[in-house]
């Protein structure tokens, strides 16, 4: 018996491929089964000196032939087209239509691109109340983005986002933060924006000046 795929008999590496296996067989239109199934199976002679592997349970699914478990038991209910389905799907109605295309024209929209509406501010689902949280890092909790006042924007962000102790305290002093300014948060809770609680530098670079000041003050205390 020699391999269904090699031509000359000698041609090893297209017995041993899957892929290779595959791609000649769909040229010559003698394979109508599935990938998983000629990846899990082989699809080879056995023959000992071409290196091809033919278990034995192949022999009960002869080349071209269907797998029995995977006939076609249901239609589309848009289409002609014939399918198949799981009885689990079957019995829950679900598996209806053979595409995305038949689902869509099944259940159109009323604006007719079978695309929901846009919902923006507190109808989208998504909505958090205006506010957004930077990402943690380790140890450090990400501060609260607000949406900024038009009063104040330019302090925000491009997307017109604010850190929101920087709107508490610019909103407390009564004026526009510069970039240089650091507001400080004395209990380091950077989403404890209470006034009480935030401090403001002239820079990072005093921010730091006193931090290490306490710090040291701490220590020596203890």
């Amino acid at each position: 018996m020699r391999c269904p795929v090699c031509t000359s008999g000698r041609n090893t590496s297209a017995c041993s491929n899957p892929a290779r296996i595959f791609l000649r067989l769909a040229e010559r239109g003698s394979f109508t089964g599935s990938w998983w199934r000629l990846k899990t199976r082989g699809l080879s002679c056995g023959t000992p000196w071409l290196g091809c592997t033919l278990p034995a349970s192949l022999k009960a699914y002869p080349l071209g032939a269907p797998v029995e478990n995977r006939k076609p038991n249901t239609q589309c209910h848009m289409c002609p087209m014939r399918m198949y389905r799981r009885p689990w799907e079957l019995n829950k109605g679900k598996g209806r239509y053979c595409s995305r295309a038949c689902r869509n024209r099944a259940h159109p929209l009323p604006n007719g691109n079978n695309l929901p509406p846009p919902k923006y501010g507190a109808d989208n689902p998504a909505w958090k109340g205006g506010v957004t949280y930077k990402r943690n890092k380790g140890n450090y909790v990400g501060p609260r983005y607000v949406r900024c006042p038009l009063l104040f924007l330019p302090m925000a962000r491009k997307d017109g986002y604010v850190m929101e102790h920087r709107l508490v305290m610019a909103q407390h002093l009564g004026r526009l933060l510069t970039r240089r300014e650091v507001v400080h948060h004395q209990n380091h809770n950077t989403r404890d924006n209470r006034i009480e609680n935030l401090e403001l530098f002239v820079s990072n670079a005093e921010h730091k000046r006193a931090e290490g000041i306490r710090a040291a003050a701490q220590r020596v205390m203890v």
